[in-house]
């Protein structure tokens, strides 16, 4: 990110408008790679979650014998229910956080979650959005190098807080969706053993009397 930036010569000083530039480039780089992460995540949570949330069900309902049957079949039952509700959890909390992650944020957002007050630069997308375009072209236009230096600096502060928060998010959704997964392998191996009894259970035949003709 900082490549553009020549090696100063002795008496000449850094540009700072120009470093600021590129640091911010920086940030917003991080952000576009965060929100491109808990794009993939998102999918794939979105994918387990429909699995579970689909497929699941019908196969827990065919154990609904097991309810009755006490002893070792009812403890089954028990443990593929509260797995499920496990598995299912987790994976929600993950596709809360990660749509956390990817919502939009703003200065008061920021503050809030900063415990900061931030104020919204004049070049803040916020701050351009709320002026007409001749007041913003006067903005820029009379605007002073020092200014610029300083708004520049503030976005940089304002989307490193934002990039921290957005990783801190996808962070935490892939905790929670490898917990989910974890839970997810228990209930499927649980479901095939419940599977198996239930295949080795006899099936009761009402005798019929024959009647005469």
């Amino acid at each position: 990110m900082l490549d553009d930036l020549r090696e100063p010569v002795e008496g000449e000083s850094i540009d700072r408008l120009k470093l600021a530039q590129n640091l911010l480039r920086q940030n917003f780089h991080l952000i576009r790679l965060a929100d491109s992460k808990a794009q993939f995540l998102l999918r794939i949570t979105l994918t387990l979650f429909g699995v579970a949330f689909i497929g699941v069900p019908p196969a827990v309902a065919a154990l609904k014998q097991f309810l009755y049957a006490g002893g070792f079949k009812f403890i089954l039952f028990i443990a593929v229910i509260v797995l499920y509700a496990i598995c299912a959890g987790f994976l929600m909390v993950a596709i809360a956080k990660v749509v956390k992650a990817v919502r939009p944020r703003n200065h008061r957002i920021m503050s809030e979650l900063s415990g900061q007050t931030l104020r919204a630069s004049c070049f803040f997308v916020e701050s351009i959005a709320g002026k007409s375009f001749e007041e913003f072209r006067d903005t820029v236009n009379d605007i002073e190098y020092d200014s610029a230096v300083n708004e520049t600096i503030h976005d940089i502060h304002v989307t490193a807080l934002i990039a921290v928060q957005k990783y801190k998010l996808v962070d935490q959704a892939i905790k929670w969706m490898l917990g989910g997964g974890l839970f997810g392998v228990l209930f499927a191996l649980i479901l095939l053993v419940s599977w198996q009894l239930l295949d080795a259970t006899p099936i009761s035949v009402i005798p019929v009397t024959p009647t005469s003709p």
